[in-house]
């Protein structure tokens, strides 16, 4: 994939396509992140945003800083990441992009999780719910639903936490999303745990055993017993 991109780039540059070699940079800090290559992803977007701002792509420079923030938040880079995600934010709404939009709340919550933030986390967790739901995504709806019911299990806001939880694991049902439904799912099973509903708690994550060992995670399976071995404590 890199290599194909790279030879992409170099054509676009060929004919002085600025957007398109913006786009090329763009895809290839993708294929960088999804193999933990941070650093390399980040110089590739930095590259990419004073192309996306030559030939004024407004959501060019919008999907370069939501990336860039997600990355910044991993880094533990919190400031940078707030300011990429909140100009994402404000581009994405100035083209009406609302699915861009709810990802940069999304994003913004997880960011505010981090620094213990958390009544800011709900709002712009409920402010990307919505979104999401206008717009009939329902695996962006899903994601959302597990981050709040998270974020209330954290707080210890644990009568918040269920109905989020319980949501969210119709939905990933419904898509068929079998490592959606078995990360919450482990939410749920330690919900009930801390909540001393053992035999529920018991039940959830037997499902979570099981839907991990389909799929052939081993660490999914890992962490699974290892929640089933505190409940049995």
């Amino acid at each position: 994939a890199l290599s194909s991109l790279s030879t992409s780039f170099n054509l676009y540059s060929q004919v002085k396509d600025l957007g398109g070699q913006a786009d090329s940079l763009t895809a290839m800090s993708d294929v960088h992140h999804r193999l933990a290559q941070f650093i390399l992803a980040e110089d590739c977007l930095q590259d990419a945003l004073p192309l996306y701002g030559e030939v004024q792509s407004t959501q060019g420079i919008a999907n370069a800083q939501e990336r860039l923030g997600r990355i910044y938040t991993q880094y533990g880079r919190h400031d940078e990441a707030q300011s990429a995600l909140r100009s994402a934010l404000s581009f994405y709404s100035e083209c009406k992009d609302t699915l861009g939009m709810a990802n940069s709340e999304h994003s913004l919550g997880e960011l505010y999780i981090r620094q213990r933030r958390f009544l800011e986390a709900e709002s712009v967790l409920d402010s990307a719910l919505q979104r999401h739901r206008d717009i009939g995504d329902k695996r962006g709806e899903a994601i959302t639903l597990q981050s709040l019911g998270s974020l209330y299990v954290n707080c210890g806001w644990l009568a918040d936490a269920e109905r989020p939880l319980e949501l969210a694991v119709e939905l990933y049902n419904e898509l068929n999303d079998r490592l959606g439904e078995a990360s919450c799912l482990h939410v749920q099973g330690t919900l009930f745990q801390r909540l001393d509903r053992l035999e529920d708690s018991e039940r959830i994550l037997k499902r979570v055993l099981h839907l991990q060992r389909t799929m052939g995670s081993r660490h999914g399976e890992a962490k699974a017993l290892n929640r089933l071995g505190n409940v049995y404590r």
